[in-house]
């Protein structure tokens, strides 16, 4: 890409389910203002680009076997206050793909209408294909005060001890609420 001087970008805001707009100068931001989240275009506003991750968000992390027996596990539980959760990303430590009875993995909240991070589709062992491969689920969405967000290993386990890495970004909506590990 070359160079260019940029002089006359525009700065929007809106909600963050409002469509951005396009036709715009190369540079230009959209703010979400009920996420906090801002985007930049590098061009005419086709594409947009999460310039940062929004502010005051705290992060979690924590680890699972995938050598366990075919169910789901609690990897998050949202404490005090709804929380948003605006990423959620998982590092696969092997090559999945051979697993003779794993099938895959997905995740998701136990809200009334979940939210779902990594579906059974994209979680397949066919996916899971790489050593170190990161699956980043992007939001911001709402994960409810005392619910939780869980991992479900589907088929059985795996042969050999494979411990994932589970992080997550997010904030309270109400000042108090966490992730609990």
């Amino acid at each position: 890409m070359a160079v260019s001087l940029i002089t006359t970008i525009k700065r929007f805001v809106g909600l963050s389910t409002d469509a951005k707009p396009t036709g715009v100068p190369a540079g230009s931001t959209f703010l979400a203002y009920d996420t906090q989240t801002l985007y930049v275009t590098p061009d005419d506003g086709t594409t947009w680009i999460l310039k940062g991750m929004p502010a005051n968000n705290a992060v979690a992390v924590t680890t699972i076997d995938l050598k366990q027996a075919a169910k789901s596990y609690t990897l998050f539980t949202v404490t005090a206050q709804a929380c948003l959760i605006d990423s959620l990303g998982i590092i696969i430590p092997a090559d999945l793909s051979g697993e003779a009875t794993f099938s895959g993995i997905s995740i998701q909240s136990t809200d009334a209408s979940p939210v779902v991070f990594l579906s059974e589709t994209d979680g397949s062992k066919a996916k899971l294909n790489e050593a170190g491969k990161h699956i980043i689920w992007m939001g911001p969405d709402l994960v409810g005060d005392t619910e939780e967000i869980e991992l479900t290993i589907k088929g059985g386990a795996t042969g050999a001890s494979q411990v994932c890495t589970v992080f997550a970004s997010y904030r309270p909506v109400v000042a108090g609420g966490y992730l609990a590990v």
